[in-house]
């Protein structure tokens, strides 16, 4: 029976037919995948080693990101490890499955599962935005309920040969060679989130020469940092281009639900600064122009020269006693990812409406409070009866709303209760 399916709703099939034993999802991720075995709060470093952890005893595990990851290739596995994320990674340690329409979720997701578990190796598995907020027909779904059970015995703990060879990295690009008959798909020039363009249909590393014959390739400059990385070691140029075109599918720049930049850029404005942080989101590189550095680098650029046009935005567990007198140097804020110590900065007591810098918000991106659910009164939706922008979705770049029948309506289960949507409103619609 052929029914319509988002691909949340396929992945969801996917896992949720018990062959996998640990499903961690990043917190706040666009589309509400539940974690299982695994706790919400542990950041993402910490769950990449914890599943590569609990798939080197046996257990088939998964991991859904919204940022860039890269998992070591030096452990060799008893189960299935999928690393799924929406990003291109940076310089992939592991073969890499990519995903750009809906309707290859479902082949993708069984071959990067198969390959892991034939290779006994972490595979990465992209999919880009377009695929992830879509839907498609679908027959069925089916994975294999077989698996291993995860077991911890003496030769669990044996030195593990963690040497993954030039040989063993062919043998799984062949293999993936004659599972996909070509190693690009479309046409034209090379681009990750443009579905219609050209890009790989896998990654395998250590065999770029593989793919990549000429001197000079033509790459979309959103995806610079992917291409950067793995052609570090070859004399390829890239040359950058902008995506743009009737075909080109415009995407939705989907912040965190409660993203602490966005309420910092509400309260306090991001006009005339150089923004830089030392979080790695690539959407709000892409959308407000942040560069990264870490706080060590900062203060040596500014040892000699203070400026108060710099912002910098960054977590506070990098942040060291002996940086504390350097810090007068620019403008920062600091975002609390889980220190009790909080080195004698200022505290924000009301990170919904503040207008002090040099200081420290009570969160991070890691660890984003959940509040009481925002409620929208329909009769002051103003703007749709007046056909303008829709002020509080424009505001906030919320996941959480949408538009529905003539007003706004807020998915509770994405909701955080940030209030920015709240804050971005000017009929007071939202409370």
């Amino acid at each position: 029976m052929v029914r319509i399916k988002t691909s949340f709703e396929i992945l969801n099939d996917l896992l949720g037919r018990g062959y996998f034993g640990v499903i961690y999802v990043e917190q706040n991720f666009p589309l509400p995948f539940k974690n299982k075995g695994v706790g919400k709060q542990i950041d993402v470093k910490t769950s990449v080693e914890l599943l590569l952890s609990a798939a080197v005893v046996g257990n088939n595990v998964v991991g859904i990101y919204h940022t860039s990851i890269s998992p070591r290739s030096n452990v060799e596995l008893r189960g299935g490890a999928i690393f799924i994320s929406t990003i291109l990674p940076i310089d992939p340690m592991v073969p890499v499955v990519f995903c750009r329409s809906i309707s290859d979720i479902f082949e993708r997701f069984n071959i990067a599962l198969k390959v892991s578990e034939e290779f006994k190796i972490p595979v990465m598995l992209c999919i880009n935005e377009n695929a992830m907020q879509n839907f498609y027909e679908v027959e069925s779904i089916e994975l294999s309920t077989e698996r291993l059970s995860a077991t911890i015995t003496p030769d669990t703990f044996k030195k593990i040969n963690t040497n993954h060879t030039l040989s063993q990295y062919n043998k799984i690009y062949e293999y993936l060679e004659k599972k996909f008959g070509d190693i690009f798909e479309g046409e034209g020039l090379l681009s990750y989130g443009d579905s219609n363009g050209k890009f790989l249909k896998f990654y395998v590393p250590l065999t770029i020469d593989s793919i990549i014959k000429e001197r000079s390739i033509k790459i979309d400059r959103r995806d610079l940092h992917f291409w950067e990385s793995i052609t570090k070691h070859r004399d390829i140029t890239l040359d950058l281009f902008d995506i743009s075109g009737e075909n080109q599918k415009i995407i939705k720049n989907y912040f965190c639900p409660g993203c602490p930049f966005l309420l910092i850029k509400k309260n306090i404005g991001f006009d005339n600064k150089i923004l830089i942080t030392d979080i790695n989101c690539p959407t709000i590189r892409r959308v407000f122009g942040f560069k990264n550095s870490s706080i060590d680098n900062l203060i040596g650029f500014t040892l000699n020269k203070p400026s108060s046009n710099i912002l910098f935005i960054g977590n506070l567990s990098n942040l060291k006693y002996s940086m504390i007198d350097y810090l007068k140097n620019f403008e920062y804020l600091f975002l609390n990812d889980g220190l009790k110590n909080s080195f004698g900065l200022p505290l924000i007591s009301k990170p919904y409406r503040f207008k002090e810098k040099n200081a420290v918000l009570p969160y991070s991106c890691e660890n984003i409070p959940r509040n009481s659910v925002l409620k929208v009164n329909p009769k002051k939706c103003v703007c749709i009866r007046k056909n303008e922008k829709l002020h509080c979705v424009e505001g906030s770049y919320c996941p959480a709303l949408f538009e529905n029948n003539g007003t706004i309506s807020v998915n509770e289960n994405l909701c955080v209760g940030c209030k920015l949507c709240e804050l971005s409103c000017p009929y007071g619609a939202v409370k």
